[in-house]
């Protein structure tokens, strides 16, 4: 039997602007059935993600759209991408990394 293990970036939430994290709220939110698809012109129907309790997100790195994504979402993307990482964990109560831009939250 082969296992396959994937590796998982942490990184902080001040690295995507409040209005991305509300867009992925809103996008985690949203239940669609299997087989279901949506507008393809929108980023967020390509995105693999879901929400991790109240701390952040868990976003896959092979998502499909970068180039639609919100700049900050493409910045992380790519830094995960260059590490090798299939999953990025946005955790809140990460310390922010120098390589990456930080935004204010209210």
């Amino acid at each position: 039997m082969s296992l396959e293990i994937s590796t998982m970036l942490h990184l902080s939430t001040a690295h995507v602007t409040p209005d991305l994290a509300q867009a992925l709220d809103r996008h985690v939110e949203i239940l669609r059935p299997l087989g279901t698809r949506c507008d393809p012109a929108q980023w967020q129907s390509h995105l693999v993600a879901e929400r991790w309790a109240e701390y952040g997100w868990f976003i896959w790195v092979g998502s499909g759209g970068r180039d639609r994504m919100p700049k900050p979402l493409q910045d992380c993307l790519n830094f995960a991408e260059a590490l090798s990482v299939k999953w990025i964990q946005f955790d809140r109560d990460c310390e922010p990394v120098d390589e990456l831009p930080t935004y204010d939250w209210p």
